[in-house]
Protein backbone atom coordinates (compact mmCIF):
# COMPACT_ATOMS: atom_id res chain seq x y z
CA UNK A 1 0.00 0.00 0.00
CA UNK A 2 2.90 2.49 0.68
CA UNK A 3 4.15 1.46 -3.03
CA UNK A 4 0.56 2.75 -4.52
CA UNK A 5 0.66 5.37 -2.41
CA UNK A 6 3.82 6.57 -3.39
CA UNK A 7 2.60 5.92 -7.37
CA UNK A 8 -0.56 8.54 -6.43
CA UNK A 9 1.96 11.32 -4.83
CA UNK A 10 4.35 11.05 -8.41
CA UNK A 11 1.76 12.36 -10.32
CA UNK A 12 2.41 9.36 -12.96
CA UNK A 13 -1.25 8.33 -14.61
CA UNK A 14 -2.23 6.17 -17.07
CA UNK A 15 -4.82 7.35 -19.95
CA UNK A 16 -7.36 5.50 -21.26
CA UNK A 17 -8.77 4.80 -25.02
CA UNK A 18 -10.87 7.98 -24.45
CA UNK A 19 -8.55 10.07 -23.14
CA UNK A 20 -8.74 10.16 -19.31
CA UNK A 21 -5.87 9.61 -17.38
CA UNK A 22 -5.99 8.66 -13.21
CA UNK A 23 -3.17 7.83 -11.39
CA UNK A 24 -1.50 5.24 -12.42
CA UNK A 25 -1.81 2.17 -9.48
CA UNK A 26 0.00 -0.71 -10.33
CA UNK A 27 -2.70 -3.77 -11.06
CA UNK A 28 -5.58 -1.40 -10.36
CA UNK A 29 -6.00 0.66 -13.27
CA UNK A 30 -4.63 -1.41 -15.79
CA UNK A 31 -7.01 -3.95 -14.84
CA UNK A 32 -9.96 -1.69 -14.36
CA UNK A 33 -9.38 -0.19 -17.67
CA UNK A 34 -9.29 -3.64 -19.54
CA UNK A 35 -11.98 -4.71 -18.18
CA UNK A 36 -13.82 -1.21 -18.84
CA UNK A 37 -12.64 -2.30 -22.63
CA UNK A 38 -10.43 0.89 -22.83
CA UNK A 39 -7.20 0.14 -22.30
CA UNK A 40 -6.93 0.34 -26.20
CA UNK A 41 -9.16 1.69 -28.75
CA UNK A 42 -11.53 -1.16 -30.54
CA UNK A 43 -11.36 -3.25 -27.14
CA UNK A 44 -14.60 -5.25 -25.51
CA UNK A 45 -16.10 -4.23 -22.14
CA UNK A 46 -15.56 -7.80 -19.85
CA UNK A 47 -18.84 -7.94 -18.99
CA UNK A 48 -17.98 -11.69 -16.79
CA UNK A 49 -15.39 -10.03 -14.73
CA UNK A 50 -15.92 -8.99 -10.80
CA UNK A 51 -13.80 -7.06 -8.72
CA UNK A 52 -12.97 -7.57 -5.49
CA UNK A 53 -12.03 -5.89 -2.76
CA UNK A 54 -11.29 -8.37 -0.01
CA UNK A 55 -7.63 -7.98 1.23
CA UNK A 56 -6.74 -4.80 -0.82
CA UNK A 57 -9.38 -2.81 0.93
CA UNK A 58 -8.90 -4.27 4.39
CA UNK A 59 -5.35 -2.99 3.88
CA UNK A 60 -6.21 0.47 2.89
CA UNK A 61 -9.04 1.76 4.16
CA UNK A 62 -7.66 2.36 8.08
CA UNK A 63 -4.16 3.12 7.09
CA UNK A 64 -3.87 4.35 3.38
CA UNK A 65 -7.40 6.03 2.87
CA UNK A 66 -6.09 8.15 0.38
CA UNK A 67 -5.21 4.91 -1.71
CA UNK A 68 -8.28 3.57 -0.33
CA UNK A 69 -9.82 5.89 -2.22
CA UNK A 70 -8.72 6.07 -5.50
CA UNK A 71 -8.63 2.26 -5.83
CA UNK A 72 -12.65 2.60 -5.14
CA UNK A 73 -12.93 5.28 -6.90
CA UNK A 74 -11.27 3.86 -10.23
CA UNK A 75 -13.14 0.77 -9.91
CA UNK A 76 -16.19 2.32 -9.60
CA UNK A 77 -15.43 4.60 -12.65
CA UNK A 78 -14.90 2.05 -15.14
CA UNK A 79 -16.22 -1.19 -13.59
CA UNK A 80 -19.61 0.09 -12.02
CA UNK A 81 -20.98 -0.53 -8.70
CA UNK A 82 -22.56 -3.43 -10.17
CA UNK A 83 -19.17 -5.29 -11.00
CA UNK A 84 -17.65 -4.78 -7.57
CA UNK A 85 -17.90 -7.91 -4.53
CA UNK A 86 -17.04 -7.40 -1.11
CA UNK A 87 -14.66 -10.75 0.27
CA UNK A 88 -14.05 -10.30 3.90
CA UNK A 89 -11.13 -12.79 3.63
CA UNK A 90 -12.12 -13.48 7.04
CA UNK A 91 -9.66 -16.43 7.13
CA UNK A 92 -7.01 -13.55 7.52
CA UNK A 93 -8.76 -10.89 9.43
CA UNK A 94 -10.89 -12.38 11.38
CA UNK A 95 -15.23 -10.79 11.54
CA UNK A 96 -15.90 -8.65 8.54
CA UNK A 97 -18.01 -6.58 10.83
CA UNK A 98 -15.01 -3.60 11.06
CA UNK A 99 -14.71 -4.13 7.24
CA UNK A 100 -18.65 -3.71 6.98
CA UNK A 101 -18.82 -0.96 8.96
CA UNK A 102 -15.93 0.74 7.48
CA UNK A 103 -17.51 0.25 3.37
CA UNK A 104 -20.12 2.22 5.22
CA UNK A 105 -18.97 4.71 6.32
CA UNK A 106 -15.97 5.77 4.21
CA UNK A 107 -16.28 8.55 1.44
CA UNK A 108 -14.11 9.96 -1.78
CA UNK A 109 -13.45 13.00 -0.80
CA UNK A 110 -15.51 15.40 -3.34
CA UNK A 111 -12.16 16.97 -4.40
CA UNK A 112 -10.51 13.62 -5.56
CA UNK A 113 -14.57 13.34 -7.09
CA UNK A 114 -14.08 16.43 -9.02
CA UNK A 115 -10.57 15.80 -10.27
CA UNK A 116 -10.58 12.07 -11.86
CA UNK A 117 -14.55 12.07 -12.32
CA UNK A 118 -14.82 9.31 -9.44
CA UNK A 119 -18.78 8.53 -8.76
CA UNK A 120 -19.51 8.77 -5.26
CA UNK A 121 -19.99 5.65 -3.02
CA UNK A 122 -24.18 6.06 -2.42
CA UNK A 123 -26.31 4.06 -0.50
CA UNK A 124 -27.24 2.25 -2.96
CA UNK A 125 -23.52 1.40 -4.82
CA UNK A 126 -22.58 0.58 -1.08
CA UNK A 127 -25.95 -2.28 -0.41
CA UNK A 128 -24.65 -3.80 -4.42
CA UNK A 129 -21.41 -3.89 -3.27
CA UNK A 130 -21.75 -5.61 0.35
CA UNK A 131 -24.18 -8.10 -1.10
CA UNK A 132 -26.89 -7.56 -3.70
CA UNK A 133 -24.31 -8.05 -6.15
CA UNK A 134 -22.84 -11.53 -4.99
CA UNK A 135 -27.03 -12.54 -4.72
CA UNK A 136 -27.41 -11.96 -7.83
CA UNK A 137 -24.52 -14.03 -9.34
CA UNK A 138 -25.36 -16.95 -7.09
CA UNK A 139 -29.07 -16.48 -8.12
CA UNK A 140 -30.52 -15.52 -4.87
CA UNK A 141 -33.92 -13.47 -5.05
CA UNK A 142 -34.85 -10.78 -2.79
CA UNK A 143 -38.46 -10.55 -1.37
CA UNK A 144 -39.20 -7.83 -3.17
CA UNK A 145 -37.58 -4.94 -6.08
CA UNK A 146 -33.27 -4.93 -6.60
CA UNK A 147 -33.07 -3.52 -3.58
CA UNK A 148 -34.98 -5.70 -1.41
CA UNK A 149 -34.39 -7.64 1.43
CA UNK A 150 -32.87 -10.98 1.76
CA UNK A 151 -33.50 -13.77 4.33
CA UNK A 152 -30.38 -15.66 6.02
CA UNK A 153 -28.97 -18.75 3.86
CA UNK A 154 -30.37 -21.80 4.25
CA UNK A 155 -29.14 -24.70 6.68
CA UNK A 156 -29.00 -27.10 4.02
CA UNK A 157 -27.49 -24.24 1.30
CA UNK A 158 -24.62 -26.99 0.34
CA UNK A 159 -26.92 -29.63 -0.73
CA UNK A 160 -29.31 -27.39 -2.79
CA UNK A 161 -26.25 -25.91 -4.73
CA UNK A 162 -27.14 -27.06 -9.01
CA UNK A 163 -24.21 -29.61 -9.18
CA UNK A 164 -22.63 -27.92 -11.99
CA UNK A 165 -22.27 -24.67 -9.90
CA UNK A 166 -21.05 -27.02 -7.41
CA UNK A 167 -18.09 -28.55 -9.38
CA UNK A 168 -17.05 -24.85 -10.73
CA UNK A 169 -16.78 -23.74 -7.42
CA UNK A 170 -14.55 -27.11 -5.95
CA UNK A 171 -12.84 -26.79 -9.21
CA UNK A 172 -10.36 -29.56 -11.28
CA UNK A 173 -8.73 -32.38 -8.60
CA UNK A 174 -11.15 -31.28 -5.67
CA UNK A 175 -10.53 -34.48 -2.93
CA UNK A 176 -13.49 -36.40 -3.11
CA UNK A 177 -15.79 -37.41 -1.02
CA UNK A 178 -16.07 -34.12 0.26
CA UNK A 179 -15.78 -34.72 4.82
CA UNK A 180 -17.89 -32.40 6.34
CA UNK A 181 -15.91 -30.39 8.40
CA UNK A 182 -18.19 -31.27 11.26
CA UNK A 183 -17.01 -34.65 11.20
CA UNK A 184 -12.60 -33.17 11.50
CA UNK A 185 -12.95 -32.68 15.13
CA UNK A 186 -9.14 -32.72 15.47
CA UNK A 187 -7.96 -30.29 12.47
CA UNK A 188 -5.54 -27.50 12.88
CA UNK A 189 -8.55 -24.71 13.27
CA UNK A 190 -10.44 -26.63 16.00
CA UNK A 191 -7.23 -27.73 17.75
CA UNK A 192 -6.54 -23.92 17.84
CA UNK A 193 -9.92 -22.57 18.71
CA UNK A 194 -10.38 -25.18 21.47
CA UNK A 195 -6.92 -23.77 23.02
CA UNK A 196 -7.99 -20.19 22.87
CA UNK A 197 -11.69 -20.94 24.58
CA UNK A 198 -9.16 -22.98 26.82
CA UNK A 199 -7.07 -19.76 28.36
CA UNK A 200 -10.36 -17.99 28.60
CA UNK A 201 -10.16 -16.43 25.23
CA UNK A 202 -13.57 -15.34 23.64
CA UNK A 203 -15.03 -13.76 20.65
CA UNK A 204 -13.34 -10.26 19.37
CA UNK A 205 -13.33 -8.66 15.97
CA UNK A 206 -10.73 -5.93 16.98
CA UNK A 207 -8.32 -5.35 14.34
CA UNK A 208 -4.47 -5.16 16.57
CA UNK A 209 -1.48 -3.90 15.13
CA UNK A 210 0.21 -0.48 14.32
CA UNK A 211 -2.29 2.99 12.77
CA UNK A 212 -1.02 4.83 10.04
CA UNK A 213 -1.59 8.72 11.81
CA UNK A 214 -0.40 10.61 8.40
CA UNK A 215 -1.01 10.27 4.69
Amino acid sequence: MLASLNEIESGATRMDAKGHAVPDITWTTRFAQICAGLQRKGANRLKNVYAELGTTFASSVVTFPTVCAHILGQLLYYMGDDHILFGSDSLWYGGPQWQIEALWRFQIPEDLQERWKYPPLTEKSRRRILGLNNAKLYGLKGKAGEDGGYTPVPPNFADIVPNDLRALLLGVGYPTPIVPASLLPDDNFTRLRRRYVEMGGGQNNARHGWIRTRV
